[in-house]
């Protein structure tokens, strides 16, 4: 489900004056074209609810649930929300966590991608996507490779803020790097285990804030005084 994270209104603006779709659209329909994936859950600030919404509707999409953070608090709070709200449906789905400002031209070799993350989903593996760097770019976090666990996965050895140009160029020429792409995939029984084990103030906070959510039309508004007192985290 396409999650989208600190939008900004230029994102939602047509690409072009040729009437082409705007990003969150176009990652929508990315991932629609997925077996078995159902509308979205999608998350973002209470002052984008209107746009996403009628973004939506434009492709003829009806989200499953739009959920309105009170305050940006970055992705780990972000993502928990979505994940409680599936949880409480369906202790058995997974989710396919997918930022709306991307752009990725071949949309066959990531659905490939998707498929393969999926069978170590199913095996109780958190997933997240790297990118192969063609460049030292400054600009993006980086993904230490650790040891392989199939043909097509590994292991996450480190993950590295945004580095110097020159540490970029080392860890391009070392080969065991990638471009965290910030697209995860996980069950939602997995993920909950997790940030109970690893982050429970997080897991307090938000589970407070999602349990005590009022419904405000077709969106879902969480619980301002629980979420304020969230770290700002990915």
């Amino acid at each position: 489900w396409p999650l989208s994270r600190k939008i900004f209104p230029k994102q939602f603006q047509k690409l072009t004056k040729n009437n082409q779709k705007s990003l969150i659209q176009i990652t929508q329909e990315r991932v629609s074209k997925l077996e078995n994936i159902l509308n979205p859950i999608i998350i973002c600030n209470e002052e984008h609810r209107f746009i996403v919404a009628e973004q939506m509707r434009e492709i003829f999409v009806e989200p499953l649930t739009i959920l309105l953070e009170p305050i940006s608090k970055n992705t780990a709070p972000a993502i928990l929300a979505a994940t409680l709200y599936d949880y409480a449906n369906n202790s058995d789905s997974v989710l396919l966590v997918a930022p709306s400002d991307h752009m990725i031209p071949d949309v066959t070799a990531f659905h490939k991608v998707v498929s393969l993350a999926l069978k170590e989903v199913l095996d109780g593996k958190i997933i997240t996507f790297g990118i192969k760097p063609t460049r030292p770019e400054t600009g993006y976090g980086y993904i230490e490779l650790g040891d392989p666990t199939s043909a097509f996965a590994s292991k996450v050895k480190k993950f590295h803020e945004k580095p110097k140009r020159a540490t970029a160029q080392k860890m391009i020429d070392a080969g065991n790097y990638v471009w965290n792409a910030g697209i995860f995939m996980f069950s939602v029984s997995t993920i909950v285990k997790n940030f109970k084990l690893y982050a429970p103030e997080i897991y307090k906070h938000v589970s407070n804030s999602v349990s005590e959510s009022t419904l405000d039309l077709d969106f879902i508004r969480f619980q301002k005084q629980s979420w304020s007192k969230l770290p700002d985290i990915s």
